[in-house]
């Protein structure tokens, strides 16, 4: 379970990993941890007439990890369930006009985005951010909930963009149409359910001279 506060997630879609875009759509998060900063430290060893066993210390790798919760709007579940899943092929919907049907398929290239996360005044863009996991869950007289985590490749301060929230309604319990098990419908006996998700995504740090992923894989 997330803990942290942020007043503002936004994210736009990048045409190349990790080339960072100006957010197009805000997200209504939960009380979440988001992004997180972890970088590591080595200790040089040597021995010497000094008893101490490091003698200097060099920066290492960071990672940026981020984790995240929040109601099940369509917009933004269609963004996380692209990103960790990958291939999205979408066609009109029967005989309508401007209602598509999205088949999210797994596929080894994910699509990327740039995330933005407002704290208090302070502001940080993280390009490259690609899902790597997620949790639906949902339970009787409540909306749909999803959590999920990620990685991103940089970060850099930036000004935040006003936010832009999505105006779809949340699913909640009752869209659900049907729950199907070797053929009959079973939504009726079930008052609780979760699906999760894990494309096992990892950072990979090269020999490029910065602390930063070179590349999620």
């Amino acid at each position: 379970m997330s803990e942290g506060i942020l007043d503002q997630v936004s994210i736009g879609k990048e045409t190349e990993v990790g080339t960072a875009v100006v957010p197009t759509i805000s997200l209504a998060v939960l009380p979440s941890d988001g992004v997180v900063k972890e970088q590591s430290v080595i200790g040089v060893e040597a021995i010497d007439t000094d008893p101490a066993k490091n003698k200097a210390f060099v920066t290492g790798i960071r990672e940026l990890n981020g984790s995240f919760e929040m109601n099940g709007y369509p917009l933004a579940l269609g963004y996380i369930f692209n990103s960790a899943l990958g291939l999205t092929t979408s066609a009109l919907s029967g005989s309508e006009t401007i209602v598509y049907k999205h088949t999210i398929t797994e596929d080894t290239s994910k699509p990327s985005y740039t995330l933005e996360q407002k704290i208090g005044t302070i502001t940080e863009r993280f390009a490259g951010f690609t899902v790597g996991s997620f949790e639906i869950s949902l339970e009787k007289d409540s909306p749909l909930k999803i959590s999920f985590t990620g990685k991103a490749l940089s970060a850099e301060d930036e000004t935040a963009i006003t936010a832009s929230y999505e105006t779809s309604v949340v699913f909640d319990w009752t869209d659900i149409a049907s729950i199907t098990l070797g053929g009959p419908d079973i939504k009726c006996a079930i008052d609780t359910l979760s699906l999760e998700y894990n494309n096992n995504l990892q950072a990979f740090h090269g020999l490029c001279g910065t602390t930063d992923a070179s590349s999620l894989y």
